[in-house]
């Protein structure tokens, strides 16, 4: 039997042939999530800040039976275990109100920009090398950002559900003509 002139079809090009409709379907998520924050931006944030709480409580929960679950040194075993509790708490509090949901989601991610912001500029003031300037200005604008959010974290985040809303209506419909671009190059294999 001769193989000659017949197309044999690998994983490789499944998956391609496959591939631009798992981009396509993101890139049109990305656009109705981008739409939906830019239209109702007061209910996206409410709802963002819900979610956190139920992300706070549940991994607060998982962290206190890591905790007391698995063999681990006593200074750790009692960082976990306050860590989650703490956790379980703030999550708590979110359901209280929208308010404190979005809120303490504004705190965490102002205090997070802060901490991360700092480390990236602790590191870009002491290495030496190209792209180190680029470093040290995001991190002094990432710690300015924090501080933003932390010292009004409701206005701030309002904000920054407006400029998701944009980001992912950006990517979204840079998503959808990679996709398209994808297949038309599946379709040439």
């Amino acid at each position: 039997m001769s193989l000659e002139g017949t197309i044999v079809e690998t994983p490789l090009h499944r998956l391609a042939s496959h591939a631009w409709k798992a981009i396509a379907g993101v890139g049109a998520v990305s656009i109705i999530v981008g739409l939906i924050a830019l239209i109702w931006p007061g209910p996206t944030t409410v709802v963002i800040g819900v979610l956190f709480g139920v992300f706070l409580l549940l991994s607060g929960l998982m962290g206190l039976f890591v905790g007391l679950a698995v063999p681990m040194p006593g200074f750790v075993r009692a960082a976990s275990l306050l860590v989650s509790a703490l956790s379980v708490v703030l999550g708590l509090l979110c359901f209280r109100s929208e308010t404190h949901s979005v809120t303490l989601l504004g705190l965490w991610i102002g205090i997070g920009w802060i901490m991360n912001s700092m480390t990236m500029l602790a590191r870009g003031l002491s290495t030496k090398g190209q792209g180190r300037g680029w470093v040290i200005v995001s991190s002094v604008i990432g710690i300015l950002a924090g501080i933003v959010l932390v010292a009004s974290p409701i206005s701030s985040l309002a904000t920054l559900v407006w400029i998701a809303g944009v980001f992912l209506l950006v990517t979204g419909i840079v998503e959808i003509i990679r996709a398209m671009q994808l297949r038309r190059r599946a379709r040439s294999l």
